[in-house]
């Protein structure tokens, strides 16, 4: 029987998808981006201060890679590529771009960033896959995912740090890989909107997209509940937190965030709020001047609801999270 979580404090959820150039590997020449990646982490930076001031918990989805130190170090985890029948989809024929260390190559290593994440209280590190790989796309096998999965797991034991949580990458899981990061530990995931176009899915239509980038400026349904049944725990998104848009669409952005976030706070919810790190990059003042107002009306609400902040990996025992 599955449990939904109604605690006696609604909840505040945030995740990152910590990924640097591996997420956008396959559409962006890292030419094309490397002011916006080193804007990226200089965003992981300030978010942390910004999230340990207020006491803010987050869940940072971090790809496997970024914990290592070069490519030598990478070449003992990195796995062969899925038969993905999109080429570009694979990371091993982008080796040759690689650098030696973090120093060399700030855009695909990141060790120095995973330690601040972990030394700042409150800050889960999760797992983003090793290699960013997707589960959706033809020719990626169950086996692919394990393995690749296992990297990632692997690289973070190096560490003594255990992974307890997932993001999928681009959202893309099926109920089986579901069953793998239940048999490999993790106790936790971000689940989706189905119904707003989320999901990764290749067949989702250009509707549901326009539906997307509909919600994110205005609610069309209420937010899906954390989940516990007899697997993985689903921690479900709510909103994609947009901030690379013009200005005039800033205010309508905060707008609907503190809408969501109210309504969890006096509905007894929970607002899941995530995105990338490099989704700062365009704008990084602008970002996370937004950020701060995001985080501002969360104090406001836990000063007057009760509202806590959470990590994915709280949710693994609820039964303490209506302690204040």
């Amino acid at each position: 029987m599955n449990e939904v979580y109604y605690g006696d404090n609604p909840a505040f959820v945030v995740s990152l998808d910590f990924e640097l150039h591996w997420g956008i590997l396959d559409h962006t020449p890292l030419a094309d981006c490397q002011a916006l990646l080193l804007n990226a982490r200089e965003a992981v930076q300030r978010m942390l201060v910004e999230f340990e001031a207020r006491e803010v918990r987050a869940t940072w989805a971090t790809v496997g890679a970024l914990f290592c130190d070069g490519r030598e170090e990478l070449s003992t985890y990195l796995q062969e590529d899925p038969n993905y029948s999109d080429t570009r989809l694979g990371v091993n024929r982008h080796l040759a771009i690689l650098g030696e260390s973090e120093k060399e190559d700030p855009f695909h290593f990141a060790p120095s960033l995973v330690r601040e994440i972990l030394n700042t209280p409150g800050q889960e590190v999760a797992t983003h896959t090793f290699a960013h790989i997707y589960g959706y796309e033809e020719g990626v096998s169950e086996s692919d995912f394990r393995n690749d999965l296992g990297a990632a797991l692997n690289v973070a034991q190096s560490w003594g740090h255990r992974i307890r949580s997932i993001v999928f990458p681009r959202n893309q899981f099926s109920p089986q890989m579901l069953q793998t990061i239940h048999d490999l530990g993790i106790e936790t995931f971000r689940g989706t909107p189905l119904n707003r176009g989320w999901g990764g899915n290749p067949e989702i239509d250009l509707g549901q997209r326009a539906m997307r980038l509909v919600d994110a400026f205005r609610p069309l349904a209420d937010p899906l509940p954390v989940v516990r049944g007899e697997g993985p725990i689903d921690v479900p998104a709510t909103l994609f937190f947009r901030t690379d848009v013009p200005r005039p669409a800033r205010q309508l952005i905060l707008n609907r965030v503190r809408a969501g976030l109210k309504h969890a706070a006096m509905h007894g919810g929970t607002f899941h709020l995530w995105w990338h790190p490099h989704n700062f990059g365009h704008d990084l003042e602008a970002s996370v001047t937004m950020l701060v107002e995001v985080l501002d009306y969360f104090e406001i609400l836990r000063d007057e609801y009760g509202m806590q902040s959470h990590c994915m990996q709280d949710f693994r025992t609820w039964e303490s999270m209506s302690q204040p």
